[in-house]
């Protein structure tokens, strides 16, 4: 049924896991090891397929880009039957990168390599509130552009807590191991 986590390879920092494979259950199997994915959508409920297929951007993609960036390679179930292996440097270079946003039109993933990284049981958590967007873009740009960057950067903006305010509050929120 293409949910499972098939193994996951310490030496070349890869999960090799069927598109089914929620990220809770992706993230059980590597946790214990001291690894997550480069990219974890904060939902545990989307799953490693819809994680390509869609367009997942979150915390840490200031450094890794978008989930399919951070995956080594996939297996895809071809319209004419054909079962291609691609990735960023290997295969059907165009196919892979052409993954993201398809949202399955392209074929069906049949297997992923999903990128590691080390990272330590728990996040320390600081946020920032702006009432000014461009002054909260400037601090997440500034984070993002610094030296030795925060690994998890992302905002949200609240909406005006009444019709009378004029600013909406952002959010800019930054976590490290």
């Amino acid at each position: 049924r293409l949910g499972h986590v098939l193994r996951v390879d310490e030496e070349r920092m890869v999960a090799v896991v069927e598109p089914l494979v929620t990220m809770e259950r992706l993230v059980d199997k590597t946790l214990p090891r001291g690894l997550v994915p480069k990219v974890v959508p904060e939902f545990k409920h989307i799953t490693v397929g819809g994680a390509v297929m869609g367009t997942a951007l979150e915390s840490t993609s200031h450094e890794f880009g978008l989930f399919l960036d951070a995956c080594e390679r996939v297996t895809v179930l071809l319209p004419d039957g054909r079962v291609e292996v691609c990735g960023p440097r290997e295969g059907d270079a165009e196919l892979f990168h052409s993954l993201s946003g398809s949202y399955g039109t392209l074929g069906m993933l049949l297997k992923v390599e999903v990128g590691l990284v080390r990272c330590s049981p728990f996040v320390k958590v600081c946020y920032s509130l702006y009432t000014d967007a461009d002054k909260a873009i400037a601090r997440m740009r500034e984070l993002a552009d610094s030296p030795s960057p925060p690994p998890f950067i992302e905002a949200i903006e609240l909406p005006p807590k009444s019709r009378h305010q004029e600013n909406e509050t952002v959010v800019v929120i930054q976590g490290s191991y």
